[in-house]
């Protein structure tokens, strides 16, 4: 990547507007389970095996494999403005095993 295109992802990441989706790698840091795990997060939800789940803003999928996990019967539906992340977050939903989820790419306001 040139330096003009880091120059603007550094502008994003730094400012408000979207999560740049080249750094979605960091949205995974394994450390992020110490202040919210999604496994603790599916618990405090109370789910059933067959509830639909609409997630906003997913990103690269942080906590939607333990969603698509908790809810085999049901539905887990993955809305994210920026195609990319919607990408990155099917990629591991699939090597998860996962098919119960549909992406939608819009925006949430």
């Amino acid at each position: 990547m040139n330096l003009k295109r880091w120059k603007d992802v550094w502008r994003r990441f730094s400012g408000p507007g979207t999560y740049p989706h080249e750094l979605a790698i960091l949205l995974l840091f394994p450390l992020r389970r110490l202040v919210l795990s999604p496994r603790e997060l599916v618990r405090h939800l109370h789910l059933t095996d067959a509830s639909r789940v609409l997630e906003l803003g997913p990103g690269p999928g942080f906590f939607s494999i333990a969603m698509a996990g908790a809810i085999p019967r049901g539905r887990l539906e993955l809305v994210d403005i920026q195609l990319e992340m919607l990408q990155k977050a099917r990629r591991r939903l699939r090597r998860a095993g996962a098919h119960n989820a549909s992406y939608t790419q819009a925006g949430a306001w």
